[in-house]
């Protein structure tokens, strides 16, 4: 099992969840199931979700659809490596709006997936879509995250077992859909099985750049375009463009954003990332190092200070970042926040360089 990056279903307060003995039975959830209305000869036994995946996202043709289970809590929800649930495989294109559906062979999931919490019994799922390029229905590495329902979670809950802290937000005994904020639940509505859905955006597809736009305060002279941390200057570039020569130029553009360099500055085992800086100089070594050279502009010292993010998530866990940081995959202009800008800016707007 993996642990949860930062994500919280309950308070912070409550006790670790437990999970069920081996062995506990189910009959006494069929029978309160088939008591709150979910007669188990009368539903179809689906859980229908639904994704749309973004116009101007990058999405390989075949995805694979999976849910998975909460397996216990330590200082967030862990959820298991390994699915309950599939579906076909499918063939995704940018702008789709698709349908998926998990069958069920009980209209209750099983009994290892049960939770219990002040006397509360309950279940939790997310469901999670990927680019499974040999079509096994298991995420190898290297393939890449296109979805997950980290912001909308699925649980079922057990009649007269159901904590406060969902009861007061409209859990109800059987399934719901469950919207969270900033980690914490928000609200609740209940889920029919075969005959409502539960939603996600594709939020994990990365986001198809065109060229960047520069536009510079003073006509510059250069040689070499790069991308840079913060501060590096006198470093050697992380990611240069070898541009053709600009003579007198206030504006160009930056094309061939694709991947970020193959060293960067913040990678872990769950995502990877770097903020970085548009730098603009003469090389006058060739060393692509603006070691003794004369750094002519840089995005990120003037009026209006913007930089390059790039961020990607390498499991699932880190899904829900893009939601919070307000980013898409892939490289986002930013600004620093130390010129008043939103934290993200159009791609379109590109960025200002200032001649040092």
């Amino acid at each position: 099992m993996r642990k949860a990056f930062g994500l919280w279903l309950l308070s912070g307060c409550l006790p670790p969840w437990d999970l069920p003995e081996p062995g506990d039975s189910l009959d006494s959830l069929a029978d309160s199931t088939t008591e709150s209305g979910l007669d188990t000869d009368e539903v179809e036994l689906a859980l229908v979700g639904r994704f749309t995946v973004p116009e101007d996202a990058e999405v390989p043709g075949t995805v694979a659809a999976r849910l998975v289970p909460a397996v216990g809590v330590t200082d967030g929800l862990l959820f298991s490596d390994e699915a309950w649930l599939h579906d076909t495989l499918l063939l995704v294109e940018p702008g789709d709006d698709r349908e998926v559906s998990f069958v069920m062979d009980a209209a209750v999931p099983p009994a290892d997936h049960l939770l219990t919490v002040d006397g509360g019994t309950f279940a939790v799922y997310r469901w999670e879509l990927w680019a499974d390029a040999n079509e096994d229905q298991i995420v190898d590495p290297g393939e890449a995250l296109i979805g997950s329902s980290v912001l909308t979670l699925l649980a079922y809950a057990v009649e007269g077992a159901i904590p406060s802290q969902l009861a007061d937000i409209g859990v109800i005994p059987g399934w719901n859909v469950v919207s969270t904020v900033d980690g914490s639940p928000g609200s609740a509505e209940p889920l029919l099985l075969g005959e409502s859905a539960f939603t996600m955006a594709a939020n994990l597809a990365p986001v198809v750049r065109p060229s960047l736009s520069c536009l510079a305060m003073d006509p510059l002279v250069s040689k070499v375009i790069g991308l840079q941390e913060p501060g590096q200057y006198l470093e050697p570039l992380l990611f240069p463009f070898h541009a053709a020569n600009i003579s007198d130029e206030t504006s160009f553009d930056l094309l061939g954003f694709d991947t970020p360099p193959l060293t960067l500055p913040f990678e872990n085992e769950v995502v990877q990332g770097a903020t970085l800086d548009v730098v603009v100089f003469e090389d006058a070594n060739d060393d692509l190092v603006p070691d003794n050279d004369t750094l002519f502009a840089v995005s990120n010292d003037g009026v209006e200070e913007r930089q390059l993010t790039w961020y990607k998530p390498l499991n699932f866990d880190a899904a829900y970042l893009p939601e919070v940081l307000g980013i898409r995959m892939g490289w986002s202009v930013t600004g620093n926040g130390g010129a008043g800008l939103p934290p993200v800016i159009s791609w379109d707007e590109g960025v200002v360089l200032t001649t040092q």
